[in-house]
C-alpha cells in the first residue's frame, strides 16, 4: 500500500490535473463564442454597422417628424396665422403698389413669418417700422 504522503500527492496532481481540464473546457467554450473566422467577424461588423445606420436613420425620421409637428402647429397658431396675414397683406400690397419701401416690408414681414414658423421665435417689434407700415404692421393706403 502507498504511503500516506504518496496519497496526497497524487491527489493533489490528480485535483490540478482536473482544475487545469475545467479551465481548459471555459476556455474552449469562451473562444467558441468569438467568429471562427475573418469572414465571420467581418460579417458581425456588417450587423452592427446596418443596424447602427438603421438606429441613425430611424432617430433623424422621429426629429424631423416632431420638428413638422411643431411647423404645423405653430402656423396654425393664431400669432402664425396672423403673421401669415401680415404677410400676405404686403405682398398683395407689393403687387398693387410697387415701391423699395413695400418691398422691405413684403420681405420682413413674410422673413418673421418664417421665422416664427421654423423656430418658435417671435419678431421683434420695431419702432422704426420701414416706411408704409402703420403700428399694427398693415400698409397704408395711398
Amino acid at each position: 500500500m502507498a504511503e500516506p504522503s504518496t496519497l496526497r500527492r497524487l491527489t493533489r496532481a490528480g485535483a490540478a490535473l482536473l482544475l487545469l481540464a475545467a479551465a481548459a473546457g471555459v476556455w474552449q467554450w469562451v473562444d467558441s463564442q468569438r467568429p471562427v473566422d475573418a469572414a465571420s467577424q467581418s460579417a458581425f461588423d456588417q450587423q452592427m454597422l446596418l443596424t447602427t445606420e438603421q438606429l441613425q436613420e430611424q432617430l433623424t425620421n422621429d426629429i424631423d417628424g416632431r420638428q413638422l409637428a411643431l411647423e404645423k402647429e405653430r402656423a396654425e397658431s393664431e400669432t402664425g396665422l396672423g403673421l401669415y396675414g401680415l404677410c400676405t397683406t404686403w405682398a398683395e400690397f407689393y403687387t398693387n403698389h410697387p415701391s423699395e419701401s413695400s418691398l422691405a416690408n413684403r420681405d420682413r414681414a413674410c422673413s418673421e413669418y418664417r421665422r416664427y414658423v421654423n423656430t418658435g421665435e417671435l419678431p421683434q417689434n420695431d419702432v422704426d417700422d420701414v416706411d408704409g407700415a402703420s403700428e399694427s404692421g398693415q400698409p397704408e393706403t395711398p
